[in-house]
């Protein structure tokens, strides 16, 4: 077989899928494919029809199909699946179970596939990309009112230099709000690390949400580093990173987080306030029985209290989330202020429930009823487990249904 045309016919077959080779090596009786794919929402999907590709298209003495998993510019898993097994199944002579039972499921995030294949499409640095939409700011349970809100138009850009290397940037510009009728001064005793919302609300408006670089490794295997600097949220700016082990075969992840911050000022542009601060936090990540979560973290927040975080989530089989979670720190009640703690609960649901294509991303809402200094979390973008955390082999094999979709 000539391997060009080979390469060039599964790249081209792929792209009519929405799913996009990253790398590819035909050799000794076995073909390795990385993809990438914003289309579908489960990982499985995907590599059942990237699978069944290059089962077409690949010799007759083809004997494995490895097809390496990326998200963004990180290998996350391997699916090892036999050739003839998988063509059976997907011909209903076998079963998904049957299938499951002769694969194998890896992880080699430090020697991504990209970094060895004999096929490696061309890709131009820096890549940009930038996208607009219309998104929304509020505050909720406030004296004033339940809900102020702002429609706000947003653009997002993004340039990449190189793989796991980027500058992203997110402005906003206010179209309508309701927060004139907005009237709660703060009157914390501790750094107003979040209490002072009414003035970053009302002098910015016209606001630059994020501006940051950020950078992405994995130097050993199931380890995971981000690196980031700039305009991290509406209210501080620094640098810092993030360390994630997230063992392929097992149910638990730890995290390490740590950055140096400063206070952004009101106008959310270019200026900085006085307020400095160093936040970081351990985090251990347990999946449960029933699709449940549990995420905690026991570090110093922004306000300089110390204490622990507690979220439980659950998801359910349509990708639907909803999470409550409380925080407890050494604040004293009459410190913390109203509400003695911090809590709230949020719900996440996919798009792909709106639609009849298939489709990525989802709809997010939460309610945090008090906006409080006291457990105060710096809103990082792009966090190691949101882009980690289900992929592991436990996550492979509750989706393994959809991989003959």
């Amino acid at each position: 077989i000539n391997k060009d045309i080979f390469y060039r016919s599964v790249n081209k077959s792929l792209r009519d899928e929405e799913i996009y080779i990253q790398a590819a090596n035909l050799k000794d009786e076995k073909v390795d494919v990385a993809i990438a794919s914003e289309r579908f929402y489960s990982m499985t999907r995907a590599a059942g029809r990237a699978t069944r590709v290059v089962s077409a298209l690949s010799p007759d003495d083809t004997e494995e199909i490895n097809i390496h998993f990326m998200n963004g510019d990180m290998e996350v898993a391997i699916l090892s699946l036999n050739k003839d097994e998988f063509d059976k199944a997907d011909g209903f002579i076998g079963s998904e179970n049957e299938l499951l039972a002769r694969s194998q499921l890896t992880s080699a995030s430090h020697a991504p596939l990209y970094r060895q294949a004999e096929f490696i499409p061309d890709v131009t640095f820096p890549e940009f990309k930038w996208s607009m939409s219309p998104s929304v700011r509020h505050q909720i349970g406030g004296p004033e009112g339940f809900y102020l809100g702002a429609l706000i138009w947003s653009t997002d850009m993004t340039l990449k230099f190189r793989r796991n290397f980027t500058f992203y940037t997110s402005f906003g510009i206010n179209i309508y709000d309701t927060f004139d009728g907005f009237n709660n001064p703060s009157y914390s005793s501790i750094p107003k690390v979040r209490s002072d919302i009414q003035r970053y609300l009302d002098e910015g408006k016209n606001h630059i949400q994020r501006m940051q670089l950020e950078y992405f490794a994995s130097p050993y295997k199931d380890i995971f580093l981000r690196l980031d600097l700039g305009l991290f949220e509406e209210m501080f700016g620094g640098y810092g990173g993030e360390l994630l082990y997230r063992p392929f075969n097992k149910r638990t992840a730890f995290g390490l987080s740590a950055h140096r911050v400063k206070q952004r000022g009101f106008d959310q542009r270019f200026a900085f306030r006085d307020y400095e601060t160093t936040t970081g936090h351990f985090s251990i990540y347990q999946d449960l029985p029933k699709g449940i979560n549990a995420h905690m973290s026991l570090g110093k927040y922004l306000a300089g209290d110390k204490g622990i975080t507690l979220d439980l989530s659950r998801r359910f089989k349509t990708g639907f989330v909803l999470g409550v979670f409380a925080s407890k720190t050494n604040l004293s009640a009459e410190e913390f202020g109203e509400g003695s703690f911090d809590k709230g609960f949020y719900v996440s649901v996919p798009t792909k429930l709106f639609f009849t294509e298939y489709t990525t991303g989802h709809i997010s809402f939460g309610l945090h009823p008090l906006t409080k200094d006291g457990a105060a979390i710096l809103n990082t973008r792009n966090a190691l487990f949101s882009i980690l955390g289900d992929s592991n082999s436990a996550s492979i094999t509750r989706d393994w249904d959809y991989l003959l979709d």
